[in-house]
């Protein structure tokens, strides 16, 4: 459908240093990707709400937000998405997973947790454990929006994330 980004997921996004981390720090070249909303930079601590949906269909809210109290007389100068614990903690997201952001078209985007390096013993017990879930349609998603962006800035930004927990594809 549309534009993947991803997210390799590290210790502080799932919660597993103790600390408290306001969202998931999002990277300028990500931003510069236009894969979420433009934020009114002239505003202080812009945000927007993203609206997501899971494999399964079931909504999801997330923030967007750039904290840019350094532009205001403090320190800030970072994108962040929050609200998304909720999300990783209910698909089991661990260190080293995926976290991807597929755009529908439509403004609002699939979810994902794509699992990476879970131990095979693990992966047969939950073969093992039958599942039941209810077919769910999830709302049909408008034809994909042109971003605006040539194959040759893509291809830019592409390799400026190299060598980040970010990919795009």
């Amino acid at each position: 459908m549309g534009r993947v980004l991803q997210k390799t997921l590290s210790r502080n996004d799932v919660g597993a240093t103790g600390g408290h981390q306001a969202g998931i720090l999002i990277p300028k070249s990500v931003v510069a990707l236009h894969v979420f909303p433009a934020l009114d930079r002239e505003q202080k601590n812009p945000r927007a709400v993203l609206e997501g949906f899971d494999e399964e269909g079931k909504p999801w809210k997330l923030n967007y937000i750039y904290y840019n109290s350094r532009l205001f007389g403090g320190t800030r100068d970072e994108f962040r998405l929050t609200g998304i614990s909720r999300f990783l903690k209910a698909g089991d997201a661990r260190v080293g997973d995926g976290l991807q952001f597929e755009e529908r078209g439509d403004g609002t985007y699939w979810l994902r947790i794509v699992q990476q390096g879970r131990d095979v013993q693990e992966a047969a017990h939950a073969e093992q454990t039958p599942v039941e879930k209810a077919p769910v349609s999830p709302p049909e998603a408008a034809p994909a929006a042109d971003n605006g962006l040539s194959p040759e800035e893509l291809e830019f930004l592409r390799h400026a994330l190299e060598g980040t927990e970010w990919s795009i594809t």
